[in-house]
């Protein structure tokens, strides 16, 4: 038997354990200002997608049972050899990667995650002096991004309801990223644009790490940055960089699903690749819950700065996050609001 394999899988989940707990601690005052509309979404989140989390495990079990049988063997032996022999990681990515309907999902997280949540992450938590910023981005990519995004939106509103936040604090300047922040994040952003092409292949591995280990890089501290890099870019104009580039790599995956023949509808064949796998359903489910979290926030939660926006640009929103995707909305957002701090 394998105990390191199973060692990994405890890991994991202390890891998980250590996370949350590493983020909640670093929350001031959360007993008299954390908001529960924003702890209910971050639980509900967090079920659904580790509903189809734990039901890929098994599925994965199952799959590798049935392509090795070994009836005299026990349950736990099993377990160890699948753990040994299956890399969860790459199976699941694998299966969220190929086909394009699949993708189409799969993208729409990468691309948001990639982009304006990693800037914003970066921005407001320079401006806010949020600590800790990493653990919310290690948080997203092991558990899910709409349970760290809410988990965010969290620390934003204890971190403004500070008694030292005045009013010039919360509403901040427009802040200037280095290329220590922006290079990372254009290159995992070149990264989505190649998995379709590697996907199946063996650049497919390498290529997904890239693309998660950079987005670490942002939150690298100055202090241990071993040289200034000229080539700053304004927060204004890197929201809509981040904004044109996800329009263009989701043009090119519409257009390709566009030309696909089928006897459905385009919206039937999403639904039905959305539950076709649990794996797709877990980071499916992570893209919507992302979205309605995104867009619920700066509608119903969020307060100063000018973020809260009318209903009405909520209908908007989830149009434009239905047809195209949260990281345009989202970039755009950003954007307008990073152009009125300027303006201000």
């Amino acid at each position: 038997m394998n105990f390191l394999a199973f060692g990994i899988l405890t890991s994991y989940a202390g890891l998980i354990v250590a996370l949350f707990g590493f983020i909640t601690a670093s929350w001031k005052r959360w007993k008299s200002n954390l908001h529960h509309g924003l702890v209910v979404m971050s639980l509900v989140s967090f079920a659904h997608t580790w509903y189809y989390m734990f039901s890929f495990i098994k599925w994965s079990f199952d799959d590798y049972k049935s392509r090795h049988p070994a009836p005299s063997s026990a349950t736990i032996e099993r377990a160890s050899d699948w753990l040994t022999n299956t890399k969860l990681f790459e199976q699941a990515w694998a299966v969220v990667s190929t086909g394009l309907y699949n993708w189409w999902w799969s993208e729409q997280l990468c691309l948001f995650t990639a982009g304006p949540w990693t800037a914003f992450l970066f921005f407001e938590s320079k401006r806010l002096q949020i600590p800790h910023v990493w653990a919310y981005m290690f948080l997203g990519q092991v558990v899910a991004i709409s349970v760290a995004s809410n988990l965010f939106f969290i620390a934003i509103r204890l971190a403004m309801s500070e008694p030292s936040s005045s009013p010039t604090r919360r509403l901040g300047q427009p802040l200037c990223a280095s290329p220590w922040v922006w290079i990372p994040i254009f290159v995992s952003l070149a990264t989505i644009w190649r998995t379709p092409a590697v996907a199946g292949t063996s650049e497919f591995l390498p290529n997904l790490l890239v693309m998660h280990v950079l987005l670490f890089a942002p939150f690298i501290p100055p202090s241990i940055v071993p040289f200034e890099i000229p080539g700053r870019i304004s927060s204004t104009w890197l929201y809509a960089i981040l904004g044109s580039a996800s329009l263009v790599i989701r043009a090119r995956t519409l257009r390709e699903i566009m030309s696909l023949p089928t006897d459905d509808s385009v919206i039937a064949r999403l639904w039905e690749t959305l539950h076709s796998h649990p794996a797709q359903s877990s980071i499916g489910w992570d893209v919507i819950w992302t979205t309605i979290s995104f867009i619920l926030y700066f509608t119903l939660f969020a307060d100063g700065g000018g973020d809260r926006v009318s209903v009405g640009t909520l209908i908007v929103d989830g149009i434009g996050s239905l047809f195209v995707s949260i990281s345009i909305v989202a970039s755009t957002r950003l954007m307008a609001r990073e152009a009125a701090l300027a303006a201000a």
